[in-house]
């Protein structure tokens, strides 16, 4: 087959050798000798044309060795669906999710479209009715569920685990059912934890042993509201990012936490399309007075902070994952 009339006349130039002219003649047998360690050469047929897109096809389905390393500028959909602290309680901003986004935009360089569900006070079975109309109603990409410091939590005052009566919403960021849960006064809520808040840590665990406080889930009813959010969501083509709970300063409802945390990540382990991010593993380099309140349970900013890029990497990692492991 000759050369087409609109091709040069002269011999096109290889870049595969500083001296080697490449002609229509010898072009087939230059691309079959590249292989798939990359054809570099000026195809000048049709015969090799083809010959080109076969092997970039067998080379994205056998190992995605030729991905597509161009910028992706479509937005990311993320969306928070959990207690009171995925919208940054008990402070006025910096929560783990908004800095999860944030360090998203900036690694991916693309942009990020986010919306918060926030229930505070509710335990997982209490807002697994919402997941459907929230979080598949809304569609994102992935969906980052943060239930379970709560229903770990051993509470040490009855009716800690209540709902205040007033809601908030959080704009267009996204909307807020229920509040935070009664961990402890409000002033120890907002304040950051003390030298000697280990003091009163200690007192709550006391007391857990000697009334054998029970958690506010049990395990028997928090794992299956957990399984069948995440199988929502992996229906929904959603990928659910899914948070153990976080630390606590009482050692008692802290043996709780371990043990809801070895649950759910045994559960995510054996569901493809989900990913667990273990907040205990995370956040246990820690100083707990570094990353708690004064209450305990609610983390402060600089947990949030730590929580945030933990997410944020995990994301990253996923979307980066190899071809064939998608």
């Amino acid at each position: 087959m000759g050369v087409h009339p609109w091709l040069p006349k002269r011999p096109l130039p290889s870049y595969c050798g500083s001296r080697t002219m490449l002609t229509a003649q010898g072009c087939r047998e230059h691309v079959a000798a590249a292989g798939l360690a990359g054809i570099r050469t000026l195809i000048a047929t049709e015969q090799s044309v083809a010959l080109f897109m076969a092997f970039a096809e067998c080379c994205r389905v056998r190992g995605g060795q030729m991905l597509d390393d161009r910028p992706n500028h479509a937005p990311l959909k993320v969306a928070g669906f959990g207690a009171c602290m995925i919208s940054g309680y008990p402070h006025k901003s910096g929560g783990f999710f908004d800095i999860a986004c944030t360090h998203l935009g900036d690694d991916l360089s693309r942009p990020v479209e986010s919306k918060i569900f926030s229930f505070g006070g509710f335990p997982a079975p209490r807002a697994e009715r919402y997941l459907e109309s929230k979080i598949v109603g809304y569609a994102p990409n992935y969906a980052i569920i943060q239930f379970g410091s709560l229903d770990a939590l051993c509470p040490v005052r009855p009716g800690n685990s209540s709902v205040r009566s007033n809601s908030s919403a959080r704009g267009t960021s996204g909307a807020g059912l229920g509040s935070p849960a009664h961990v402890g006064s409000r002033s120890c809520q907002d304040k950051p934890a003390t030298p000697w808040s280990w003091l009163r840590w200690e007192l709550a665990s006391l007391w857990g042993h000697l009334w054998r406080i029970e958690p506010t889930t049990p395990l028997s009813a928090y794992l299956p509201a957990m399984e069948r959010m995440i199988d929502s969501c992996i229906a929904a083509g959603i990928t659910p990012i899914v948070l153990t709970p976080f630390v606590y300063g009482s050692r008692y409802s802290m043996r709780n936490g371990l043990t809801y945390a070895d649950a759910l990540r045994k559960l995510v382990t054996n569901k493809r399309g989900a990913v667990v991010v273990d907040c205990i593993e995370v956040l246990r380099g820690y100083p707990k007075r570094a990353i708690l309140q004064r209450d305990g349970f609610h983390l402060s900013q600089n947990g949030h902070a730590v929580v945030g890029l933990a997410i944020a990497q995990r994301i990253t990692s996923h979307l980066q994952r190899p071809l064939d492991k998608q």
